[in-house]
């Protein structure tokens, strides 16, 4: 497909956080936006009936495929992934597995799983849903972006994050000692450092997604959103929380 969005060619592994009726609408409309030819010539309209979107609705997509555990994930409910992922896709076309209650995923499974979601091949994507964090182990956490929807629905602003004004805002970023000062202020340690990272790669998402849908332009995002996903790739280690942010901030792509 010709007309993808910034998201879908730029995220591989997407770990979305929030109540499970929520889970399904999000991962709904946004496969739809992805697949439907009306959706995204329209990006307003709210819902659409043609075959794409039933056949997303009905789990009967060719191009998805969706896993449901009945209890707890075992090595066979992932298997179906690593029997796919053998095959080389057509040029710009996607792939989607979706994975629901990944919070059930047992330390076999994760472990298997982080396999292929360490180097995605070229064209298939992982949308990971959950309720819980907590449950989750964090290696398959760190090789995601992370995205809350019960945070987005309050309208949290990370975006006035002390860190996040200075990497967001291009005057803020010829403030180099002003940005010293601040990470000194904050004090964040390795987790803390890469959840906040996570956040704002989110955050970058969505408004790069909420552009392409109002047919408006996202070109000075997209390299923030690639130089930061760049960044999650080496999440900071112990003990260098500090100097892991003022690479970033100095490499930062110049608007």
């Amino acid at each position: 497909m010709e007309n993808q969005s910034p998201q879908t060619n730029n995220i591989q592994a997407q770990l979305i956080v929030g109540n499970q009726e929520l889970l399904a609408s999000h991962v709904e409309t946004f496969l739809q936006k992805t697949f439907c030819p009306t959706l995204q010539s329209n990006p307003e309209q709210s819902g659409c009936f043609c075959t794409e979107c039933r056949k997303i609705k009905n789990r009967q997509h060719p191009l998805i495929v969706w896993i449901y555990p009945e209890k707890d994930y075992t090595v066979d409910d992932i298997e179906i992934i690593f029997d796919r992922v053998r095959f080389t896709l057509e040029n710009n076309q996607p792939f989607f597995f979706v994975l629901d209650k990944v919070q059930t995923l047992t330390d076999a499974t994760a472990n298997r799983l982080l396999k292929v979601l360490e180097e995605p091949p070229t064209g298939y994507h992982f949308i990971l849903l959950t309720t819980n964090t907590e449950a989750i182990l964090p290696t398959i956490i760190s090789r995601c972006v992370v995205v809350e929807l019960e945070q987005q629905a309050l309208d949290t602003p990370i975006d006035q994050h002390p860190l996040c004004i200075y990497l967001f805002n291009s005057d803020k970023r010829k403030d180099p000692l002003g940005f010293e000062a601040e990470l000194r202020k904050q004090g964040l340690n390795d987790t803390q450092s890469t959840d906040l990272l996570q956040q704002m790669i989110g955050h970058i998402t969505l408004k790069i997604r909420t552009a392409h849908n109002n047919n408006q332009s996202s070109e000075r995002l997209a390299p923030l959103l690639t130089h930061l996903l760049q960044a999650l790739r080496k999440p900071p280690q112990s003990g260098s929380s500090d100097i892991f942010w003022k690479n970033l901030f100095l490499n930062l792509p110049r608007s």
